[in-house]
């Protein structure tokens, strides 16, 4: 990409390249917009590409300095885009009269408290207890752990914070999680349980923030109904 820049630079003249024509001192970069090269594919790519390697550098700055608030932050953004995705979801059935903001936040701060910091802390320790994946035995003890220990408090936090935190009472919110709590075990163990198998073998321990909020998203989508 480089090379082609300076061929289209070259390739204007050499007042132009150098940025010192007729109006006298103009710096490169003006030159080069005032030429109309600064809306060519080359230019924009260059942007572009640029744009997205600082991205990337933040976030890796980010992964390494800061690991649990990100995973915070990352799993609210993602659990707010699933119940939104949900919502609309029901729009379309004509099972919702209208998008519930206040069911997007709840869902989102539950998220930040549970799937983010929670779940990053659970993980951490699951692996500190329990070791490297070495072999088979090691990933079924870590995916079933996560079932049994992690997973019924992370949905009963959801099924019973996330009512009560739309108006629902403190005994209907109860009820609510009650109610809908093997159901949500059910989709608990055909989302995650596939996914914590590949996880605990496959994945760096971390990269798994981003990857299990990602997870999240499907299930939040899934789980919205029942909140």
């Amino acid at each position: 990409m480089q090379v082609l820049l300076l061929l289209a630079l070259t390739t204007r003249g050499p007042q132009q390249a150098h940025g010192t024509g007729r109006r006298g001192g103009l710096s490169t970069p003006v030159a080069v917009r005032a030429a109309g090269l600064a809306e060519s594919p080359t230019v924009v790519s260059l942007t572009v590409e640029s744009a997205l390697a600082s991205a990337a550098g933040a976030y890796s700055r980010a992964t390494a300095e800061q690991p649990l608030a990100l995973a915070a932050v990352q799993a609210a953004g993602l659990r707010c885009i699933g119940d939104r995705i949900a919502q609309q979801l029901f729009l379309y059935r004509g099972e919702l009269a209208s998008v519930s903001p206040q069911h997007i936040a709840a869902m989102g701060l539950i998220g930040f408290i549970v799937s983010g910091a929670g779940n990053f802390v659970w993980i951490n320790h699951l692996e500190e207890k329990l070791g490297a994946s070495v072999g088979p035995w090691d990933v079924l003890r870590k995916a079933g752990s996560d079932f049994v220990c992690w997973a019924p408090l992370a949905n009963c936090a959801y099924l019973f914070g996330v009512p009560l935190l739309t108006g629902a009472t403190p005994d209907l919110a109860a009820h609510n999680m009650q109610h809908e709590f093997l159901p949500t075990m059910g989709m608990e163990l055909s989302i995650f349980a596939p996914y914590n198998l590949f996880a605990f073998s496959l994945i760096p321990l971390r990269a798994r923030p981003i990857s299990s909020a990602l997870t999240s998203l499907l299930f939040t989508i899934a789980i919205a109904s029942r909140c």
